[in-house]
């Protein structure tokens, strides 16, 4: 046999080209280029005078079959009218058992995917199927829980809205009432972050347990207000003095500006306790200790002391 003319054609056209040793050939047919039912292939061979032969072989692939029931959680519990997903190929819709099955399969690797009707969340599992095989994977979907609840303003007497609330990579707005919904979430510990659009924040913490109702959250906010900042050295502003603090709030924040006219104001500041400090060339300011609600409207001022400390003059 002339080396490379060893070919395999399947019923869909490919080609196989088979390698020969002491003129002989093995070839190992691919799975994915027959079809389950009968089969034709044709084997080509050629010598090194140029002589051709082309030998049809009929075969039957029986087919595999993939099954198993949709489960949720430890206990197993069979979840009726679920989507599956048999790699990309196959669309299910398990009956009111969980139980679901497709027939005339290739041989060769699988993943079933399943989707929970009730919370859309999905689980996977995978397997290898064998020629005429039966293979059963059981998906187990997670249990879960919805998380939704309220934003309310920091003194807890008025829902707001148009608020971001965020949890676990998902976002959604706010009601006019200030309620939410972020859906289905699995069993464990979730931080949710609110967010307004002026800067005000609110955090929340929720904890899903199994088969355990999980209670509306109610996130309040922090509350912000304004604070402006003149800063003085003596009887006169001072323009382009650097003023910054940040709220005792817990979240993140720093503040930080220039006075431009002697004078400086932040909006949207984090109520919460904080000491504003202040610079400008050799001098320093510091204020006392503030506390600004929210809503207020704070005006402070700080005055530049010099802080170089005194040359010493040799007298003789």
């Amino acid at each position: 046999i002339e080396a490379g003319t060893l070919r395999v054609t399947y019923p869909g056209g490919q080609v196989q080209t088979v390698a020969v040793q002491d003129g002989r050939g093995t070839a190992t047919l691919q799975p994915q280029s027959l079809a389950v039912g009968s089969n034709r292939i044709w084997v080509r061979v050629a010598d090194k005078v140029g002589l051709v032969t082309e030998v049809p072989i009929d075969f039957t692939v029986t087919g595999g079959k993939i099954g198993g029931q949709v489960r949720r959680g430890q206990a197993g519990t069979p979840v009726a009218k679920a989507f599956v997903q048999i790699n990309a190929d196959y669309k299910l819709v398990a009956d009111d058992l969980g139980l679901y099955q497709q027939a005339a399969l290739r041989p060769g690797s699988y993943t079933v995917t399943a989707v929970d009707p009730d919370s859309g969340l999905p689980a996977s599992v995978s397997g290898t199927l064998a020629d005429g095989g039966e293979l059963t994977l059981n998906p187990t979907l997670p249990e879960f829980g919805t998380i939704a609840g309220v934003v309310r303003n920091s003194a807890d007497t008025l829902g707001v809205a148009d608020v971001t609330v965020t949890c676990s990579g998902r976002s959604v707005k706010t009601a006019a009432d200030g309620s939410f919904d972020l859906g289905a979430f699995k069993v464990g510990t979730y931080t949710i972050e609110a967010t307004t659009s002026d800067g005000d924040r609110g955090r929340h913490t929720v904890e899903i347990q199994a088969s355990v109702p999980v209670p509306a959250s109610t996130i309040l906010l922090n509350g912000i207000g304004k604070v402006a900042v003149a800063v003085t050295r003596g009887s006169s502003s001072v323009t382009g003095a650097q003023v910054s603090f940040k709220s005792s709030a817990p979240f993140a924040n720093n503040y930080a500006g220039t006075t431009q006219n002697g004078s400086v104001s932040f909006t949207g500041v984090l109520a919460g306790t904080f000491t504003i400090s202040v610079s400008y060339q050799d001098l320093l300011g510091k204020s006392d200790s503030i506390t600004l609600g929210d809503g207020g409207d704070i005006g402070i001022t700080v005055p530049l002391k010099d802080v170089t400390p005194p040359k010493v003059v040799a007298v003789t």
